[in-house]
């Protein structure tokens, strides 16, 4: 996701933004984007140490799928947090079975070869799908 086309992402463009956040997750683990947002999610969801984010989210990154992909679509696809300002941002809700069987949120960006998650936590949003 070098460069940003301001439209919907299509779904070969969605698996190739999850295989490079697998690999950047990987590589390096994760930043914290929204540090407010990203702090009340881990904690609402019991993952207290950094060990327990970790591995909560390469479960995660192992279960979501470009099926699961819902935007953001432009024009509010663009990210102001300060750590991955104008990058380019991804959500997914799925049926996670890390997490129990909950419907499931995620948002991230990926900037600079880094994993930067947004939020996590359950889809109080489920869609019929």
């Amino acid at each position: 996701m070098a460069r940003d086309s301001g439209r919907k992402l299509s779904h070969e463009e969605v698996e190739v933004v999850l295989r490079r956040a697998r690999a950047d997750f990987n590589a390096y683990g994760f930043v914290v984007g929204s540090p407010w947002h990203t702090s009340q999610d881990f904690q609402e969801l019991g993952l207290f140490s950094h060990e327990e984010q970790l591995d909560a989210l390469g479960s995660v990154l192992d279960e979501i799928a470009a099926n699961h992909y819902c935007g953001p679509h432009p024009p509010d696809h663009l990210s102001g947090e300060p750590k991955c300002r104008g990058a380019r941002m991804v959500q997914f809700a799925w049926n996670s079975e890390c997490f129990e069987g909950k419907w499931m949120y995620v948002k991230f960006c990926l900037k600079d070869s880094r994993f930067v998650l947004l939020r996590i936590h359950p889809d109080y949003k489920k869609r019929s799908r």
